[in-house]
């Protein structure tokens, strides 16, 4: 807690991530109002669960070349256009909605937009916004936008599932517009970082970062669990509109209810997360939070009524910050700075990329064997996951002494 508070004191950190507060209350509003938009209009669950992979199927083509933008340009100029392109966007898809005029397949288009913006966004972000400290404070920060992010996961489905049952799903598009607006205001208000050197070639650029990731034991580690865990947990937050909607029988103020039970806890595990990865350390929390994870799928997959999943989803929620924000942290302090764009592309790409073709694949099996059974098969293949990151033996954190960064 001392070390939250600690980065907390740089005022350009906290204006970011005050701004960021809104902007990602404003994305799982959205989330609510697509999932729930893509059940009334007569969604399979394939369909349902496209809602989340296409969100996430740019990465695969966009994150590589963001992370050469993250290291190479002006990442505040790359942050504008992305944060621009998704408000617009989502006024586009708040206007079609109150028309009439949308279709499944035409909300999946609006939600491969979005994903384009958030590809591009991703990895200027992800080290953008933890350089307004010191490095020595890199974890600190880290975990702060992990918290930062998992209460607007908590509060915004919450805000979501009230405002498309009162005001329908084009009024949850239009706040996630204006969202945007306080990062867009602060970052016009920074001046253009200096230059940080003459670029490479995209190409030559993109084989060096996969050649520095791949080639670093402690790098390819990291991204592999990373990787497995997006694969095997998807189902849980792919399919659950479809399981509130078809197991649960319950409505859009249900399934914001569920998205929110995961951000509270979430927002749980944020909060202990540094007492606990000072206890256990990295190399053993990971797996063990994913192996909570693996328990917590499974008693979803049980789970009788709406009630039973919320006790279900509160300790998933905790597990995933657990798991994913220690593995961002160390992804961040063990990449060179000069690549650390590159190399967390990379970790977006495996993760989010395969987050979408594990909710598509998850998708397909719901069509053919019923949305509860997937949710219960996947927990094995988290466990799985756990029992190999175990054996991998993750990396330590290293320790806040490591000195300080430019801004330090």
């Amino acid at each position: 807690m001392r070390g939250s508070l600690r980065v907390l004191a740089h005022g350009g950190f906290r204006t970011l991530l005050a701004a960021a507060l809104v902007s990602n209350l404003g994305t799982f509003v959205q989330d609510v109002g697509e999932a729930w938009l893509m059940v009334k209009l007569g969604g399979t669950p394939l369909e349902i669960a496209l809602v989340s992979a296409t969100a996430w199927f740019p990465a695969v083509v966009l994150t590589l070349p963001a992370g050469v933008l993250a290291d190479q340009a002006d990442r505040r100029r790359v942050l504008v256009a992305a944060q621009a392109w998704m408000a617009l966007t989502a006024f586009a898809l708040a206007a079609a909605t109150a028309l009439g005029r949308v279709t499944p397949s035409g909300l999946l288009v609006a939600t491969t937009s979005i994903g384009v913006g958030q590809a591009v966004h991703g990895p200027s972000w992800s080290t953008y916004v933890p350089d307004r400290v010191p490095r020595r404070d890199l974890p600190d920060a880290v975990a702060v936008q992990s918290l930062n992010w998992n209460l607007a996961r908590t509060l915004g489905p919450a805000l979501g599932g009230l405002l498309v049952a009162r005001l329908g799903p084009a009024a949850a598009f239009v706040v996630n517009g204006l969202s945007f607006g306080g990062v867009l205001g602060v970052l016009a208000a920074t001046p253009p970082e200096p230059p940080r050197g003459a670029p490479a070639g995209l190409w030559p650029s993109i084989r060096g970062g996969l050649h520095y990731t791949f080639g670093t034991r402690d790098l390819r580690v990291i991204c592999s669990t990373t990787a497995a865990f997006g694969l095997c947990a998807s189902p849980v937050l792919a399919l659950l509109p479809a399981y509130v909607a078809r197991e649960l029988g319950g409505d859009g103020g249900t399934f914001g209810l569920l998205l929110g039970a995961f951000g509270a806890g979430a927002l749980v595990g944020a909060f202990s997360l540094a007492r606990t990865r000072a206890r256990l350390g990295a190399a053993r929390l990971v797996p063990a939070a994913i192996f909570v994870s693996a328990l917590s799928t499974a008693a979803l997959g049980l789970a009788p009524a709406p009630a039973w999943a919320v006790a279900a989803l509160v300790p998933a929620g905790a597990a995933w910050l657990s798991a994913l924000s220690t593995q961002n942290a160390l992804v961040q302090t063990r990449a060179a700075p000069e690549l650390r764009g590159r190399v967390k592309s990379i970790d977006n790409l495996l993760f989010l990329g395969l987050y979408a073709v594990g909710s598509t694949a998850a998708g397909v099996a719901a069509n053919a064997f019923g949305v509860r059974a997937v949710v219960l098969g996947s927990a094995p293949l988290v466990a799985l996951v756990a029992a190999a990151a175990a054996l991998a033996r993750l990396p330590s954190l290293p320790s806040a002494e490591a000195g300080p960064g430019p801004n330090g």
